[in-house]
């Protein structure tokens, strides 16, 4: 718990689950490394061989990987999108309510002192990335903030995302 890696001789900066994190510690990372890794799914039916927060699990797993190397802040997955394939039990809300979401989320971030936000989104859906892209450009217009958006699997290898068949 708390600060993840506090080694001096160690070239990697510090880094925190967001969480876990106190106080002090989270302002010291913040000074340090202000970037803000969010991992992004969806709750969604991917067949009977897999969970349905596949997309946010894969995009954790890949987000504590990639803050471990460059430092900074891993906020508490989100697993809410805008669309999701058809099935009793996958969970989708309407585009204005994300977009809302990621506005506000993006906001409080810049407000804490990040300078960046790196949104890894396991859910490859035309309208999710669409609204994403729309959020990070007003985040980026209207609180200075940098937003990355990425899908997990093409930082690791772009043939991979072929949506829940490996």
């Amino acid at each position: 718990m708390g600060i993840q890696n506090t080694n001096i001789m160690n070239d990697t900066p510090p880094w925190g689950r967001y969480a876990e994190l106190r106080p002090d510690d989270l302002e010291w990372i913040v000074e340090t490394a202000p970037i803000a890794y969010v991992p992004w799914g969806a709750l969604e039916w991917h067949g009977a061989h897999l969970p349905f927060g596949l997309e946010g699990i894969t995009a954790e797993a890949l987000a504590e990987r990639v803050v471990r190397r460059t430092g900074g802040v891993l906020l508490p997955a989100t697993w809410w999108s805008i669309s999701a394939l058809p099935h009793r039990f996958s969970l989708a809300l309407p585009s204005e309510v994300i977009q809302s979401l990621w506005d506000s989320i993006f906001a409080e971030l810049a407000r804490a002192g990040f300078r960046m936000v790196v949104l890894i989104s396991g859910h490859y859906t035309q309208g999710h990335e669409l609204v994403l892209m729309d959020a990070a450009e007003h985040a980026i217009a209207g609180h200075g903030i940098l937003v990355l958006a990425v899908p997990p699997l093409a930082l690791v290898d772009e043939a991979m995302l072929d949506h829940a068949g490996h």
